[in-house]
């Protein structure tokens, strides 16, 4: 997914706020942006993203969570689980 997609390996990165225990940032190139978001915490966090990110709501498309599935997911709030890295394509 890296190789094949442009902003995961050479486009723009931008820090976002993702609240306590949270590490956010989105990337940008080749006309398309992603959100990559971690809970770095081992409790379940909600992360307010949608402002930072500059969108409502995106395509998950990758989790460190086995039983998540992919699909649409907001961004105001981002639920994530303890210790849980996504990827969302964002819309």
């Amino acid at each position: 997914l890296r190789r094949a997609t442009p902003a995961l390996h050479g486009g723009g990165q931008r820090m976002l706020d993702g609240g306590h225990g949270v590490l956010a940032w989105t990337r940008d190139g080749g006309g398309e942006r992603w959100l990559v978001a971690l809970n770095m915490s081992s409790r379940a966090r909600r992360a307010e993203l949608a402002r930072g990110a500059g969108a409502a709501a995106g395509r998950l498309v990758i989790s460190t969570d086995p039983d998540r599935a992919e699909g649409p997911v907001p961004l105001s709030p981002l639920a994530l689980g303890p210790d849980e890295g996504v990827l969302v394509r964002l819309e």
